[in-house]
């Protein structure tokens, strides 16, 4: 696998920052920006042409945390990197202190007649007619890739995570519904959830609320 590519800065306990898909290191440089004069920041870049496994992303961010010999390492994760935070606090729960979500990706979404009938139709007519966005934009190597990374979910094992967890949420977010955020705060002991108005990037449109809530949950 090819190594994960990364931006780090300062100095002191770490934070390391995962972006969502199609975003880039840069992604969450608000709060890394705000924070790398007191702690070591991290940022990872999951962009890149090469077919990738669910797994590879995962054990590539774990590369970097040996790399530095990150102990108790926060992890601060949008939508698929939050995705990969949970998948690392499940299988290496031993070096994360804390985990702060920005809706997180990885729940089993529910799925009607309609989702069901555009599925049935893309398999019949070998067509991408009811495709996402995103998928269709992409190359044919990257869209193995992305396949991979819809069809993994975590839901059986979060109840593994014990990891203390941040959970900040849009109340209208399409990209991740409302209701994976309940299911989460359920399934993860130690944890609590904070609902902002907006959509999936309503860490983004709540800047200043958000970058007060990661700090006072960092300092706790």
């Amino acid at each position: 696998m090819t190594k994960l590519t990364h931006i780090r800065y300062g100095s002191g306990e770490n934070i390391l920052f995962l972006h969502g898909w199609g975003g880039n290191s840069s992604s969450l440089s608000c709060f890394s920006n705000a924070l790398k004069n007191e702690f070591a920041t991290t940022c990872v870049d999951f962009s890149g042409e090469w077919q990738r496994t669910f797994a590879d992303y995962v054990d590539g961010v774990k590369e970097i945390i040996d790399n530095y010999r990150m102990d108790n390492v926060t992890i601060i994760g949008h939508s698929f990197g939050g995705k990969v935070a949970l998948a690392l606090a499940i299988k290496y729960p031993y070096i994360i202190n804390k985990l702060i979500l920005l809706a997180p990706s990885g729940i089993k979404p529910r799925r009607g007649i309609k989702y069901k009938f555009k599925v049935l139709y893309n398999k019949i007519f070998k067509s991408n007619k009811f495709a996402s966005s995103d998928y269709n934009a992409l190359s044919p190597t990257m869209k193995k890739t992305f396949v991979d990374i819809v069809n993994t979910h975590l839901d059986k094992d979060l109840s593994k995570i014990t990891t203390k967890t941040l959970l900040i949420w849009g109340n209208k977010d399409k990209e991740t519904p409302i209701y994976m955020a309940y299911k989460l705060r359920r399934k993860i002991v130690n944890s609590r959830l904070v609902i902002h108005k907006g959509g999936h990037f309503s860490y983004l449109e709540n800047y200043p609320q958000t970058l007060r809530e990661i700090i006072k949950f960092i300092g706790e």
